[in-house]
C-alpha cells in the first residue's frame, strides 16, 4: 500500500544516474523534490535489484571518486590487455581521453 504519488520510472532512473554521478543526496532532494527517505529506498532497491555487480555499489558509496567510472573501466581494460603497461602509460591514455588527472 503505497501512500502519496508515485514516483515515475524517468525520475528513478534520474535519481539513479544522479547519485552514480557522486552527487549527493541533498542536492537530489533539492532538484527532485522528494524526501531524503524516498532516495534512500529508491537506491536500496535498485542496488537489490543489481546485486552481483561490484561497481555499481562501490559507485554509490563512499567518498566522492577522483576518477570517473567510465575512466576506471578505460584502466582496467587496459590492465586486462596489457597486464605489463607502466603508470606513465596508463596516465597518458587517461589524459589523451581527456582526464585531468593532479600530483598527489
Amino acid at each position: 500500500m503505497t501512500r502519496g504519488k508515485p514516483l515515475s520510472e524517468d525520475l528513478c532512473h534520474t535519481i539513479i544516474n544522479l547519485r552514480r554521478n557522486c552527487v549527493s543526496l541533498d542536492e537530489i532532494v533539492t532538484k527532485s523534490a522528494c524526501k531524503r527517505r524516498t532516495l534512500q529506498r529508491i537506491l536500496s532497491q535498485h542496488r537489490k535489484r543489481i546485486q552481483g555487480t561490484l561497481l555499481l555499489t562501490t559507485d554509490l558509496r563512499g567518498r566522492k571518486r577522483k576518477i570517473s567510472i567510465e575512466d576506471m573501466k578505460l584502466i582496467h581494460g587496459l590492465l586486462a590487455h596489457t597486464p605489463d603497461m607502466y603508470l606513465d602509460a596508463l596516465k597518458q591514455q587517461l589524459e589523451r581521453r581527456g582526464t585531468q588527472l593532479k600530483k598527489g
